[in-house]
């Protein structure tokens, strides 16, 4: 917690100024912003929360100075809307909202406004970080109890249908590789059947055309013969 408290910002009522346990001192924006996150504000207060955390100086004392117009642009908001969550933050103590003024030239005693001072409450942001933190760790030591023994059943249930789905898993790649083998080996028989058939034609064929060269030789003899003694019977005739 920072030695002495940021001038204008009360103290939160659970706090106390001399508990250095409270909350630690931040060490750059980001620190700032991760306990911004904490806070239970609407979306749009919150995210201009963030946005002031993430352009806060430690080395100013975590003040800036931006314009409305810029806050604007980078909410994607009006400046009449981020005036109205400017307000709210202050109400809520998480800013305090300084004027700032400088001498007009050529005119004495004279001043105009400039970009308001915002100064963050790092305390109260702190406290609240730390709060969150307890919380969580209450929450945690609660397990050991019911509720520890329900988070271990579930824990054993869940390993339960994680190794029930790695056997599911590895039995269906077994299945599905005895069935792509099956589907190789039959694709394998048909080409056999296929060649046995094809080899059984080209030897039925080549017997037929054998069977036929014999069959046309032996017809050509039997003319031979019966034309030769026809032609013998003739010349005897003629005789």
């Amino acid at each position: 917690m920072l030695d002495a408290p940021i001038m204008g910002f009360k103290q939160p009522k659970q706090a106390k100024a001399t508990d250095k346990k409270v909350a630690s001192p931040f060490k750059h924006s980001d620190q700032l912003v991760a306990a911004a996150q904490k806070t239970d504000l609407s979306i749009p207060v919150k995210a201009l929360l963030l946005e002031i955390c993430s352009r806060a100086n430690k080395s100013r004392g975590w003040t800036l100075f931006p314009s409305l117009k810029s806050l604007a642009d980078a909410m994607g908001r009006t400046t009449r809307s981020v005036r109205t969550y400017l307000r709210e933050l202050e109400k809520l103590g998480y800013i305090k909202t300084t004027a700032q003024y400088k001498n007009r030239t050529g005119y004495d005693n004279e001043r105009s406004q400039v970009a308001n001072l915002y100064t963050v409450n790092v305390a109260k942001l702190a406290y609240l970080a730390k709060v969150v933190a307890n919380k969580v760790v209450q929450k945690l030591s609660s397990f050991s109890g019911g509720r520890g023994k329900q988070v271990s059943g579930l824990k054993a249930l869940l390993t339960e249908r994680k190794k029930e789905q790695s056997s599911f898993q590895s039995d269906y790649k077994s299945k599905s590789k005895r069935a792509a083998d099956q589907v190789v080996e039959s694709q394998h028989r048909y080409r056999e059947q296929q060649d046995l058939e094809y080899d059984m034609k080209y030897d039925e064929m080549a017997a037929n055309k054998v069977s036929r060269r014999e069959g046309l030789s032996l017809v050509s003899g039997l003319k031979a013969k019966l034309f030769g003694t026809n032609s013998a019977n003739n010349q005897r005739s003629k005789r």
